[in-house]
């Protein structure tokens, strides 16, 4: 599973009263720089990671939720003859407590394809991750 490196990162809180003693909703959003390409006929597929937000003891981390978007992009037709195409698909998008490093760690399943004549490369994924915890208030 390849890290990925983070760009343009914004975080924000809110105060929320539950469920149980979360006290706190935190929504990370940027971008994760996957360096992908597959030429003509080809498909890769990959498994993403990469870390968002502040680091949470594991008591205070509930849970998270993530989704991820196409954020940068290339074709390139090498053969106008043919009926080319390209595919992105994202096959999965997770969000949940890194023990390592106590932040959210966010895993993404992407595949990339190009038929008959096309190059495609893959850049950047925008990404939001919404994070569940129990801050002590002080």
């Amino acid at each position: 599973m390849p890290a990925a490196p983070t760009a343009n990162e914004q975080v924000i809180q809110a105060v929320v009263s539950g469920p149980g003693g979360a006290n706190r909703l935190i929504t990370c959003t940027g971008h994760a720089l996957i360096p992908m390409a597959v030429d003509p006929g080809q498909v890769a597929r990959e498994i993403w990671t990469f870390l968002v937000g502040p680091p949470l003891p594991h008591p205070q981390f509930h849970r998270a939720t993530a989704t991820a978007a196409v954020a940068g992009f290339g074709v390139q037709v090498q053969d106008p003859t043919v009926s080319g195409w390209h595919n992105v698909t994202f096959w999965s998008v997770e969000a949940d407590w890194d023990d390592e490093s106590g932040r959210t760690e966010m895993r993404v399943e992407v595949e990339v394809s190009a038929g008959p004549g096309i190059r495609m490369s893959f850049g950047r994924i925008a990404f939001s991750a919404t994070v569940l915890a129990e801050i002590p208030t002080t």
